[in-house]
């Protein structure tokens, strides 16, 4: 079966892309010829502005709320609050990625037909396309990008979580939606090639599985 992963790259269009109504649990398509989507959703909600170490973002925070309301929200499908995941500002920090794999594969039983949505919001950074890093609350990079991959666990290394969505997910034949509102500034060692090389990284291929 081909599966896809499905990456949204910031100033999304949510109304429009997510324009759903909700029956029984059932989510049904507004647009003709439309496959019916009739699984449960879930979504991974991580939103930080707070920094403790490097520059605080101003509406983060806030725009991880307001997605986490959209997803609550007849037009956002419904989706129940115990099938979404969030962590807001000091609570994102260094467990946060074992608990998401945690959440995902061992709390929630998700099958084949569901959906889930990966929305993090805050500052990224990368050394190269093939490693970028969300950063959570109490990162410090100190100043030297090798702090990334020196056992720092305030971050959420990206091929981490797309290894989950690939051979946990997608593979399991789940939909996933990865929306990555990422910001970045000049103080981070990532340099001026730090924003090229998320963008690059972040972008996936069709997975045929």
């Amino acid at each position: 079966m081909k599966q896809v992963i499905n990456i949204l790259l910031l100033f999304l269009c949510i109304g429009k892309m997510f324009a759903q109504t909700q029956s029984r649990g059932v989510v049904v398509t507004n647009q003709p010829g439309v496959p019916v989507f009739t699984g449960n959703t879930y979504a991974v909600i991580v939103g930080v502005s707070d920094y403790k170490y490097v520059k605080p973002l101003s509406f983060a925070d806030q725009d991880a709320l307001l997605f986490k309301d959209f997803l609550q929200s007849k037009s956002g499908g419904s989706v129940k609050l115990e099938n979404i995941f969030l962590v807001l500002d000091k609570d994102a920090n260094a467990s946060t990625q074992p608990r998401i794999r945690k959440w995902l594969t061992e709390e929630k039983k998700l099958q084949k037909g569901d959906r889930v949505y990966f929305y993090f919001a805050g500052h990224g950074d990368a050394i190269n396309p093939d490693e970028y890093f969300f950063l959570l609350q109490d990162c410090n990079p100190g100043g030297d990008k090798n702090n990334y991959t020196g056992g720092m666990a305030s971050v959420i290394q990206m091929y981490n979580i797309k290894s989950l969505i690939k051979n946990e997910l997608i593979r399991n034949g789940i939909d996933v939606f990865l929306i990555w509102d990422a910001c970045r500034t000049n103080e981070l060692p990532g340099g001026e090639s730090g924003l090229k090389n998320m963008q690059e990284g972040i972008a996936e291929k069709t997975e045929n599985q």
